[in-house]
């Protein structure tokens, strides 16, 4: 006689057998997740204190998997003797003044502020520094070596303070600054905006048209010694309202709004800034200037010292 019952442990047997296997893979599969949690936690977080060094694309410096294994270098020990203060001048009417300067964002007037600083070069963006400015030192990345860094490659746009000239700034952080004298693109790098915390002086970068139209500085004046056209709008072929002075001392610019390459400008005649006494008869006219090109930026400049 069949009887069916003697099937019925194997059926059991069968149905522990799978619950035991699916019970097993779930914690295989809790353990697998729980090391893939612990060993995410355990990589360095990307940051912006440390930089690129070695080969390789980066195509964005501030969050690249690159900077995890990477460190800042560490300069000698002994603060550089910074080399005389000589600097780059306005006046020079074949320097390009580019779209602006990079320079303290707080603690404008602290005096070599450029030794404090941490900033990689590159000559293009996306690839390894080949120098970088720290504390005061220049490091060549190629060879090791280190110089003290100087102001002959910058400005000066306070009193005694100099910046770096920026000629490009990209709209992914990237632009150009000079560093050194040089000529035209020589003594130019490249660095990223995201680096800028690395240094103990915030650091950022100011277009000349902000610059000229704050509060802070001096009226303006034209960097060249020529007349210039003052006109009705802002067009070459628009009607000249007069001829501005060519000696700077004969007037001063307030500026009043920028459209592009134009700005317009109150104009005073002659200058009455820091004059004693004045003139007894003083003049002023509105209209517009072209005030940059793409040789030189600004065609105009103001007293780092005031009177």
């Amino acid at each position: 006689m069949h009887h069916p019952r003697a099937m019925v442990p194997f059926s059991n047997n069968f149905h522990i057998a799978v619950k035991s296997t699916t019970w097993a893979l779930s914690q295989l599969l809790r353990c697998l997740l729980v090391t893939i949690i612990w060993t995410v936690r355990a990589l360095p977080a990307v940051s912006d204190s440390v930089l690129l060094q070695g080969e390789g694309l980066v195509t964005s410096p501030c969050d690249a998997p690159q900077l995890r294994r990477l460190v800042i270098p560490t300069g000698p020990q002994a603060p550089p003797d910074t080399p005389a203060s000589e600097r780059l001048t306005p006046y020079n009417t074949h320097l390009d003044l580019g779209i602006g300067h990079l320079r303290p964002i707080a603690d404008w007037h602290v005096r070599g502020w450029f030794t404090q600083i941490r900033l990689p070069l590159f000559q293009t963006p996306h690839r390894a520094p080949f120098a970088w400015l720290l504390d005061g030192w220049l490091l060549d990345v190629s060879s090791g070596t280190y110089r003290p860094f100087g102001t002959a490659g910058m400005i000066e746009t306070d009193y005694e303070s100099p910046s770096f000239l920026v000629y490009e700034a990209r709209p992914n952080g990237w632009y150009r600054l000079r560093y050194a004298r040089g000529v035209d693109a020589d003594g130019t790098a490249w660095s990223h905006q995201c680096f800028f915390k690395l240094s103990t002086i915030p650091l950022g970068i100011e277009r000349w048209e902000e610059r000229f139209l704050s509060a802070s500085i001096s009226p303006l004046h034209f960097r060249t010694k020529v007349r210039h056209a003052l006109h009705a709008t802002p067009s070459i072929s628009a009607h000249r309202l007069k001829w501005i002075p060519a000696e700077p001392d004969q007037y001063h610019l307030t500026p009043l709004q920028v459209r592009g390459d134009w700005m317009q400008v109150r104009v005073t005649e002659p200058s009455d800034y820091c004059v004693s006494p004045k003139a007894p008869m003083i003049q002023t006219y509105i209209g517009w200037i072209k005030w940059r090109d793409e040789k030189i930026g600004s065609w105009l400049w103001y007293y780092t010292r005031g009177c």
